[in-house]
């Protein structure tokens, strides 16, 4: 089944962004762009968009790399994005299962995190367009590519996680650090 990015990112508001509109994803890609944009809303919401699109590309290289076409599969994974509590992916699964990957439903999980405050729906919305271009292939920012790991550093007492040491240091964005 393929699914207009257009009419998906509509269907989650008012219609007004077409950032890829007219761009075919099939079921799966839509819901990798919830679980992208969802993981970024719980990890890294004061971050900026780089920040954020850096994040959802974690996502998305961990799992090019695992071959697997689920993005959920590394979002859920034991020990990683810890702001996917049980609580979390359950309210996922039943989109899923029991509302058949209805937009509306991922949405609501969105707004839930955001609030009624101004501007909350607008910011889901663009969100889940930049979730939506990451899986239709735009793109990595220059000198981010293959972005595998990322932390904040106020968590860990020397500013890195123990891991850190291993991987190559790409750069700091708002208050993450990423790695390769």
């Amino acid at each position: 089944m393929l699914v207009n990015a257009g009419t998906l990112v509509a269907a989650a508001g008012s219609g007004s962004y077409d950032k890829v509109a007219g761009s075919p994803l099939t079921q799966q890609q839509a819901v990798n762009a919830y679980v992208a944009a969802l993981t970024v809303l719980y990890e890294a919401t004061g971050q900026p968009p780089l920040g954020q699109e850096l994040v959802a590309r974690v996502v998305a290289n961990r799992a090019a790399v695992l071959g697997t076409p689920y993005w959920e599969r590394v979002a859920f994974a034991d020990g990683q994005f810890m702001a996917w509590t049980d609580a979390r992916k359950r309210a996922f699964a039943r989109c899923q299962v029991e509302r058949a990957n209805e937009p509306a439903c991922f949405d609501a999980m969105a707004l839930k995190r955001l609030g009624s405050a101004p501007g909350a729906r607008e910011r889901w919305l663009d969100l889940l367009a930049m979730a939506q271009g990451i899986v239709l292939s735009a793109p990595e920012p220059e000198g981010y590519e293959g972005v595998l790991y990322f932390d904040n550093p106020r968590f860990w007492p020397d500013g890195e996680p123990p891991w850190a040491a291993s991987k190559v240091f790409l750069g700091v964005v708002g208050d993450h650090k990423f790695w390769r």
